[in-house]
């Protein structure tokens, strides 16, 4: 499953952005958290950390790698969790 990352809220300035998630994903049975960030050319720009915030406002922390442009659109690329 391809989750696409939202906007930039925040840059720390040892690498770590949160940036926005989908609220209607469940972040319980998507695993996302070390999962490798792609630009839409597929070029590694970051690490998924942590999934932080409410289920209503999720934020993903990321360790970024890359060049981080917020005009290109970041994608996290995972599996589904199967009970």
């Amino acid at each position: 499953m391809r989750v696409n990352l939202g906007r930039t809220v925040s840059v720390y300035k040892e690498g770590l952005r949160v940036v926005s998630l989908d609220p209607s994903l469940d972040y319980e049975r998507i695993n996302i958290i070390g999962k490798t960030v792609r630009d839409k050319y597929g070029n590694a720009v970051g690490r998924v950390l942590d999934v932080i915030g409410n289920v209503k406002n999720p934020y993903a922390l990321v360790k970024t790698t890359g060049k981080w442009n917020e005009e290109t659109h970041v994608r996290v690329e995972g599996k589904r969790k199967v009970d």
